[in-house]
């Protein structure tokens, strides 16, 4: 008896449930029983063998998800199971043909490299709190995005091909490097309740030529190399900044830097390559 039990205490640990095969239906894998998940690599094995194409996972007594990184077919997710409350990290990474994800109301946490390599065009993330980092690394499909979050991971949208960016009053802070090297990104608009832009947030955005701040802006620091090796020009900060960090617009075209109230903070006809930390 004692045997039994730590051979099965040491499938569980491995994330390995004995139970048969989820149902499948032509090109569609519906997982309904946690059970039913059962180590990644026979997931990732049964899906190639079958040509899955999509992947359903519906059981309320599903709990939690684990890894179908590397499913090569793999084109749309979708999740309705209400227990479940976040994709672990690494989740689809590298599903290279992953386009379409529908998260259930309850999905409130997005892991670590979770959609990293993918092929993902949309996403709703109304309910998302917490965005980890890299979670959309190299999404080069990735244009458009509605961003509420109150918690975002190191380079969370780094490398990928967003366009533009829509804040909801949630948003109360960038993470580092949370934009930085997404070469489509022209326009940028700043939420009025974001008081620093944290370093290279936007650094190598090499197309990003247009920096605005809501009305009633709260913006106080701009962090290091934030907007460094950009396309910018010139800008005008909102009244409460009190503080430009080291190169945070070096290697720019900016030749001038104003704020809204009485201080002229820089003028220069050489550009900014060599612009360093200062106060106002």
């Amino acid at each position: 008896m004692l045997a039994s039990r730590v051979v099965i205490n040491s499938l569980l640990r491995r994330n390995v449930f004995l139970h048969s095969e989820p149902h499948y239906d032509g090109s569609t894998m519906t997982i309904t029983e946690q059970s039913d998940i059962q180590e990644y690599g026979l997931i990732r094995k049964q899906a190639l063998a079958k040509n899955i194409d999509t992947i359903v996972v519906s059981g309320d007594n599903i709990t939690a998800l684990y890894s179908f990184e590397n499913i090569d077919t793999l084109k749309t997710f979708k999740i309705t199971a209400t227990q479940v409350t976040e994709l672990p990290d690494n989740c689809f990474k590298n599903c290279l043909k992953l386009e379409t994800v529908e998260l259930s109301d309850k999905i409130t946490k997005i892991g670590e490299n979770c959609f990293i390599y993918t092929n993902i065009s949309s996403i709703d993330l109304k309910n998302v709190i917490e965005i980890d980092g890299n979670a959309f690394s190299y999404c080069y499909n990735l244009h458009h995005i509605k961003l509420n979050q109150s918690k975002f991971g190191y380079e969370s949208f780094s490398n990928s091909g967003i366009k533009d960016v829509e804040f909801g009053s949630g948003v109360t802070q960038f993470a580092i490097a949370i934009f930085r090297n997404c070469l489509n990104l022209e326009t940028i608009t700043i939420p009025s309740q974001i008081t620093e832009i944290s370093p290279y947030s936007f650094q190598y955005c090499s197309k990003l030529t247009t920096v605005k701040f809501a009305d009633q802006s709260k913006l106080q620091l701009i962090g290091e190399g934030a907007f460094e090796y950009t396309n910018i020009n010139s800008i005008v900060f909102p009244s409460d900044l009190t503080k430009l960090e080291i190169s945070c617009f070096a290697h720019t075209k900016v030749k001038e830097l104003k704020l809204t109230n009485e201080y002229l903070v820089l003028t220069s006809k050489v550009g900014m390559r060599r612009f360093y930390a200062m106060t106002v």
